[in-house]
């Protein structure tokens, strides 16, 4: 996942889901690419080095006798709210008493498959005018939020 353009990792551990950033701090692979153990720990695809919920190292493969000291480079507090999951991304710890609230929108998402998010892979430029423009909207959102049976639009003109 991207947020503000950094490149983070999210899991769920065995109490709760968990983010970091996107790197083995090992050697710098994609944490995303791994998996998760049978313990809720993070584990690394490249080298198998496994991450715990607070960042540390809870296995390394090849260590004989004590696990690295080195952990992940830093841990993002999370929360989950009505199935949607929030990531603080904040320089300092979250604190609920003086940082803004989370927006959490009204109802439970959790199983809602009503709505959907889609990052396509076209500029804001071609967002805007395919917003503008009604006529794709039969073909190329069929079945999302158009019905081929919408009651087509008729001519107008715009006074000045």
């Amino acid at each position: 996942v991207t947020v503000l353009k950094k490149k983070l990792v999210l899991w769920k551990s065995v109490d709760g889901w968990k983010c970091a950033d996107d790197v083995c701090p090992h050697r710098a692979a994609a944490l995303s690419a791994g998996k998760i153990n049978k313990d809720g720990d993070l584990t690394c695809r490249f080298h198998g080095w496994s991450f715990n919920a607070h960042g540390a190292c809870s296995k390394c493969p090849n260590a004989l006798d004590t696990l690295p000291k080195i952990g992940l480079s830093r841990m993002y507090e999370v929360r989950e709210e009505a199935g949607l999951i929030f990531v603080w991304m904040g320089d300092k710890q979250f604190d609920a008493s003086t940082d803004p609230p989370i927006p959490v929108p009204s109802g439970n998402f959790t199983n809602d498959t009503s709505w959907l998010v889609t990052i396509p892979g076209v500029s804001w430029e071609s967002m805007i005018e395919n917003s503008l423009d009604p006529t794709h909207a039969p073909q190329l959102h069929e079945g999302t939020f158009f019905s081929a049976d919408a009651i087509p639009m008729k001519n107008f003109e715009i006074e000045s």
